[in-house]
């Protein structure tokens, strides 16, 4: 279903049941119209942050939308690299000298909250 207002609903296939149904006749099935709004996030999403990059090229590691403030710590690592490096000012900015796979992590001081995002540097 869509969102928006004064949105058609239709239930359909009624029937009656039971021992007097047959002394009931349905002339119609139901339709009500309502207002729908989407659904806020609970998680925050990283901000600006594509799936493909190149080498050099700045990459922006912050976080919006709710319970963003809680992230503290942004990780990088690179999947088929042996590299990581760890952002605890943040905003921050990872710009990659070497092409591959990478994690980028944001968590939590107590790590209950993390979300991360794969991403792919060509050369």
């Amino acid at each position: 279903m869509d969102v928006g207002s004064s949105l058609l609903s239709v239930a359909g296939s009624f029937t009656l049941g039971g021992a007097n149904a047959g002394n009931y006749v349905l002339s119609a099935q139901p339709t009500v119209t309502a207002t729908i709004t989407p659904f806020p996030s609970l998680l925050p999403v990283f901000d600006n942050l594509n799936s493909a990059y190149s080498v050099n090229d700045n990459i922006p590691l912050k976080a919006k939308g709710t319970n963003a403030d809680k992230l503290t710590t942004i990780k990088v690592t690179g999947i088929d690299l042996s590299f990581t490096q760890t952002y605890t000012t943040l905003p921050a900015t990872f710009i990659p000298t070497e092409a591959g796979h990478y994690l980028i992590e944001a968590i939590s001081t107590n790590q209950t909250l993390r979300i991360w995002k794969y991403i792919t540097v060509t050369p």
